[in-house]
Formats: structure tokens, sequence, C-alpha cells
């Protein structure tokens, strides 16, 4: 069988970080490694959570950690940990979602009965999170768990084939913000085809740490992006 890479890097927020990784592991069953990179964390608890971390599951094949004394941004983060992945299959993941099902099993099994798709994002929800299963299975129900045109930054599991069509992730869109519509358009270019698979709804939290930083780097990288596609 294959191998799945599971990158996710954290700044702080060690609960979220925890209650991810916590779910990853109950609730994947196909063979990973996982890339666990704290993004020059400050709050004294992630960095030794993640170095202290010991893996529950029987499908983990490694587990490496990696450390930054400073944050490097998102898609630095998301670039060193790609370089260091061995797997077939690449899930980028954000440390604010929460697993359920067999989400990659099926993301995975789709990619294989689709070649022509290279990538592949759940569906996901947000709000309270006591009404997340009654409100999964509605959402399934309302989209016929078929997939469609699209992507999701926070998780999205891709080809190694896809990888080295549209390369690394564009390090000039600093912290976050832009850089995903950036990878999904150069995905586009490629040829990669990318759909969200509604079979797979995940909850997110979302936004928990771009909220912390300053908004201006949300200005600057839509200057970036428009000025990348000549949209100015």
């Amino acid at each position: 069988m294959k191998l799945c890479s599971i990158l996710c890097s954290a700044w702080n927020m060690a609960p979220y970080t925890r209650q991810c990784l916590e779910s990853l592991f109950r609730y994947t069953n196909y063979p990973f490694e996982l890339l666990m990179l704290d993004n020059g964390s400050t709050d004294g608890v992630t960095g030794q959570y993640i170095r202290e971390l010991e893996p529950d599951t029987p499908f983990i094949r490694s587990y490496r950690p990696f450390f930054n004394t400073v944050n490097q941004g998102t898609t630095k983060a998301g670039n060193m940990m790609l370089r260091e992945a061995a797997g077939d299959y690449l899930a980028l993941i954000s440390n604010d979602i929460v697993f359920v099902g067999h989400w990659l099993d099926d993301i995975i099994a789709y990619l294989e009965e689709n070649p022509d798709v290279s990538s592949v994002s759940p569906d996901w929800l947000s709000g309270d999170p006591e009404t997340f299963s009654e409100r999964a299975e509605k959402r399934k129900i309302l989209t016929h768990e078929l997939a469609e045109p699209g992507f999701m930054a926070a998780v999205f599991v891709m080809t190694r084939d896809c990888l080295n069509r549209v390369g690394w992730l564009d390090e000039q869109f600093e912290q976050a913000g832009w850089e995903d519509r950036d990878y999904e358009m150069r995905m586009a270019q490629n040829g990669c085809k990318s759909v969200i698979y509604h079979r797979v709804v995940l909850y997110h939290y979302a936004m928990v740490t771009r909220k912390h930083f300053d908004s201006k780097y949300e200005a600057d990288n839509a200057y970036k992006f428009a000025k990348k596609y000549k949209l100015i």
C-alpha cells in the first residue's frame, strides 16, 4: 500500500493542535507519516507538546517533528515539510481541523478511482461543535456525497505528480492569505484538477491562528496576488 505524508504546522494554540492530532490518530486508517512543525511558538506549551508527542495509532509509519525559532509564515512552513515528505500522497492540514470517519481512506479512494483528479479537499462545517454530526449528515444528503470543482486549503490531499507539476508554495505570500488561491490557480494552470468531495465532512474551527496576525498581511498578499496574475 502507498504512503501518505500528513503535514501540519502550529503556532501556539496548543489545545486546538492537541484536539486535531488526537482526532487524526483516532480516525486515520491509512498508512501515513506525520511531519509536525512548531512554527516559532511562544506559549511554552506547543513546542513541548510536539517534542514529546507519541502518536497513538498503528497506522503511523514515522513521526518527524520540526522546530523553527521564529514564525516563518504559512508558506515557508509548508515548503519545509513538503521538501522532507516521502509519501505518494501529500496531505496539508491546518491545526484547527477535527477529523472524523474514514476521511483519508475515502479521499485517497476517490483519487485512485479518478486518475484525472490531482487534489481532493473535504467539505467542512464550523459553528457549534455539539451539532456538527447532525449537520454533517444533512450536508451529505444535500450534496448527495458527490464531488465538485473546488479547493479548501485547510485540508487537501494531492498526488506526488501534482506537487511535481505545480511546485512549492509561493513564499512571497507571508504569514497567511491568498497563498491558497495562488496554489489553486497554479494547479489549474498545470492541468491538475481539484475537487471538493462532499462524502467527507470535517469540522473546522477556522481562523484560529490567522486572526492573531496583523490585517496588513491580507492586504499585502491580495496586492501581490493581483500583481502576479496581472489583475492590476
